[in-house]
């Protein structure tokens, strides 16, 4: 298995999953998400999120469906393909950090784990 994210979705028969679905992945709850929340727990554009839907969407990941309280709104939800897809991918994130933790110690990982999701944290309104 290669060292990089890619190598092990590719190894484990998800090569059309790419690192930047991570955030798509993340954020997707069973009951699904419409389009704006999803953009707005991925802090990406509504376009971005739209094109990321499409992508995963035509690759077997997800389905969209109507809204039960809003016709006009679609749900995004994954489909098993897609839960598969997202297991491999926190998978590979773990093999990942496991290899780090061998090279550098599970602390220092650990450091570097809670510094990015403090970053994460911070949004444009942090800097007032």
């Amino acid at each position: 298995m290669e060292a990089d994210l890619q190598g092990y979705l590719r190894d484990a028969g998800h090569a059309d999953v790419r690192p930047s679905h991570f955030a798509f992945f993340r954020h997707m709850r069973p009951e699904g998400l419409r389009l704006t929340e999803l953009a707005e727990r991925a802090h990406v554009t509504k376009q971005s999120v739209g094109e990321l839907v499409t992508y995963l969407e035509a690759r077997g990941n997800l389905e969209r469906l109507p809204d039960a309280r809003d016709g006009r709104v679609r749900i995004i939800r994954l489909t098993a393909q897609g839960e598969q897809s997202r297991t491999a991918a926190f998978q590979a994130i773990h093999e990942i950090e496991a290899t780090w933790a061998r090279g550098v110690g599970a602390r220092r990982v650990d450091e570097l784990r809670r510094t990015l999701a403090r970053i994460a944290e911070l949004g444009p309104e942090s800097d007032r």
